[in-house]
C-alpha cells in the first residue's frame, strides 16, 4: 500500500479515545502512534498487528498494553477503528462500518 489510509471510527472508539486521553496520556499517545502507523501499512505497527480468527475474521488487533487492544479492519481506502479499549469486548458487527465517521 502506497497511499495513506483515511481513518474512520465507530462511535465506541471516540469514547475509548476520550477515556485514554483522561486516564493515561502515555497510552493515548501510544494509540495515536499505532493508528498513524496503521494508516501507512495496516499490517505493520509497534502494536504487533495480527488478524483475528473465528467469528472475528476480517478484523485485526494491535496491542495497546497487556490488557487492551486496538481492533480494526481496512480496505484499499480506509482504516476502520472498531475498539480502542478492553480485549475484544463489544465489537460491533462488520456491517456497522457504514456507521463509521472520518477522523481527522
Amino acid at each position: 500500500m502506497t497511499k495513506k489510509l483515511i481513518r474512520r471510527v465507530l462511535p465506541a472508539v471516540i469514547e475509548d479515545l476520550k477515556y485514554w486521553q483522561l486516564q493515561s496520556d502515555k497510552k493515548y499517545q501510544r494509540i495515536k502512534t499505532i493508528i498513524e502507523q496503521l494508516c501507512v501499512n495496516p499490517k505493520v505497527s509497534i502494536g504487533k498487528p495480527e488478524p483475528l480468527k473465528g467469528d472475528k475474521t476480517g478484523l485485526w488487533s494491535c496491542r495497546i498494553d497487556k490488557e487492551h487492544r486496538l481492533v480494526y479492519s481496512f480496505d484499499e481506502e480506509y482504516l476502520y477503528l472498531w475498539r480502542a479499549r478492553y480485549h475484544y469486548v463489544d465489537i460491533p458487527k462488520l456491517s456497522s462500518k457504514n456507521d463509521a465517521i472520518v477522523l481527522e
